[in-house]
């Protein structure tokens, strides 16, 4: 069955670009600004909205490629799309406000690629073209995409974190052979484990203690920051000093989130690869924030710390890149619930033992193995997972040393 996949290659780029990106974020930003201005103003005089192309027939640009004019005016359009459905449920929805700055998007006709660097023209008028190279090990992996019949579908200069930064988004079609429906994987997530797996047979706690202590530490430094600056004049050389310093501790901070976050879910569809899974059940999360009302340790944790929709953004692709199926199922009570007797029992720790049969599991663990019997039930029509034979959840966690999760107990330990 054929496939497809998306990479996404990073690049920091050099700082002899940063006065002219500046320049051309800033006609970005005029881009999207007047396009704005000018959709609104013939909608006032028409009362209808106008469509796309009128919009990129009179607003143009003296700087920038026509491709890129055209996937800001397409990023714009898609934001007033999600504007006037929004403003259907809710009337007092805001529209898209106009930007000082805008990312640098061109589309996949504008890219080439020769000798190592990336080509990213300009107007035709100016004849110039950005020239971004890059390095070796980014080269060689997009030379192998290249190679293996991939295209590179859209390259964007971001500005983030005191950097800009090339963004290259290659598309890779390949044949692959499907897994096994039949095979399946519940997954419990979690903000003090951000992974609990059980296959039908095990249950693995993957541990997020390293991952946990950065976002403390992120929050940390945003409660610093606004401590320190509380006490600075607003715009002063000193107040601007401060944030500037604490700002990048906090990207930084942020970054190292995002990598192990990436690291994390690339373990867990390798671990699936492996035990040959084709179906991965995850608990639906969705409204978890509104219904959350308990302390106010439990409240910042749920809200501030738990990074749950973008760690399942990143788990999604990379699963259905492999042809493993997502299934979200209802998760409600599955850590109350004894597996063994159906008794509810709410734990007022980590462990579960129920007051009824006795039966006694990590707390994670209780909620995977009644994610995995409640899909295996609806699937089935019915459904008895024998419990009292399951070994003790084992733990996986991170080795900064094999910069991946580690499960000693398998014979290639390195996930």
């Amino acid at each position: 069955m054929q496939i497809t996949r998306f990479h996404i290659i990073t690049q920091k780029i050099s700082v002899k670009y940063y006065p002219l990106l500046k320049k051309l974020r800033l006609e970005a930003g005029k881009i999207w600004s007047d396009s704005l201005n000018l959709f609104f103003e013939l909608f006032k005089q028409t009362g209808k909205a106008p469509k796309k192309p009128q919009i990129q027939k009179l607003v143009k640009s003296p700087l920038l490629h026509s491709q890129t004019t055209q996937a800001i005016q397409d990023r714009l359009f898609g934001a007033l799309k999600s504007y006037f459905k929004n403003r259907k449920l809710n009337p007092n929805t805001k529209p898209p406000k106009p930007r000082k700055f805008f990312n640098l998007i061109w589309k996949n006709q504008a890219i080439r690629y020769k000798n190592g660097k990336v080509l990213l023209p300009l107007s035709r008028k100016r004849g110039i073209t950005l020239s971004i190279p890059l390095r070796k090990r980014k080269r060689e992996y997009l030379e192998e995409l290249l190679s293996s019949g991939a295209e590179i579908r859209q390259a964007e200069i971001v500005f983030k974190g005191f950097e800009y930064r090339l963004i290259l988004l290659v598309k890779e079609t390949v044949e692959i052979s499907l897994p096994d429906r039949n095979k399946v994987m519940a997954l419990d997530l979690g903000e003090i484990h951000p992974f609990v797996s059980f296959d039908g047979k095990e249950v693995l706690i993957w541990n997020g203690r390293l991952l946990r202590s950065y976002k403390q530490l992120r929050l940390k430094l945003i409660a610093l920051k606004q401590k320190l600056l509380a006490k600075k004049q607003k715009g002063s050389r000193r107040w601007k000093r401060i944030k500037r310093s604490l700002d990048r501790q906090i990207v930084k901070v942020g970054r190292k989130i995002e990598d192990l976050e990436h690291k994390l879910t690339r373990a867990f569809v390798k671990y699936c690869k492996a035990k040959g899974i084709g179906t991965v059940v995850i608990g639906r999360l969705k409204g978890i924030r509104e219904r959350a009302k308990y302390g106010k340790n439990a409240n910042q944790k749920i809200h501030l710390m738990w990074r749950f929709n973008k760690l399942l953004q990143k788990l999604r692709y990379k699963l259905e890149g492999e042809g493993i199926v997502v299934v979200e199922e209802d998760e409600s009570y599955t850590t109350q619930l004894c597996p063994k007797c159906g008794n509810r029992h709410k734990p007022k720790n980590r462990n579960f033992v129920c007051p009824v049969c006795g039966f006694s599991y990590h707390r994670d663990g209780v909620g995977a193995i009644n994610l995995f019997e409640r899909f295996m039930e609806k699937v089935s029509g019915s459904f008895n997972l024998p419990v009292d034979g399951l070994t003790r959840p084992r733990g996986v966690k991170y080795s900064p040393s094999s910069s991946g999760w580690v499960l000693p107990t398998l014979r290639n330990p390195l996930l």
